[in-house]
């Protein structure tokens, strides 16, 4: 089997890595105007069903699902701001 030539290995991870970047923020976009369950993970950051990480400035408990608006776009994912504990 012949082997890939290192430029071309560079390039295609370049290329690998800007279009997940694309698809990461497309899909973050999507959910602003949403309402999510997220777990608490720690005081302010929250999980999606997805993995996305949410901040929030409200009060939540570690551990317990939330009904999650997403706001906007943030620099480490995305702003929520929690509406309800799911029962």
């Amino acid at each position: 089997m012949p082997q890939i030539a290192k430029d071309v290995i560079k390039r295609r991870a370049a290329i690998l890595r800007i279009t997940s970047q694309k698809l990461e923020n497309a899909y973050y976009q999507s959910l602003v105007g949403k309402v999510i369950n997220c777990v608490a993970e720690a005081d302010g950051f929250l999980r999606s069903e997805t993995f996305v990480k949410l901040c929030s400035t409200s009060h939540i408990e570690h551990g317990i699902i939330y009904q999650t608006y997403v706001q906007e776009l943030a620099p480490s994912g995305l702003l929520g701001k929690v509406l309800a504990q799911v029962a």
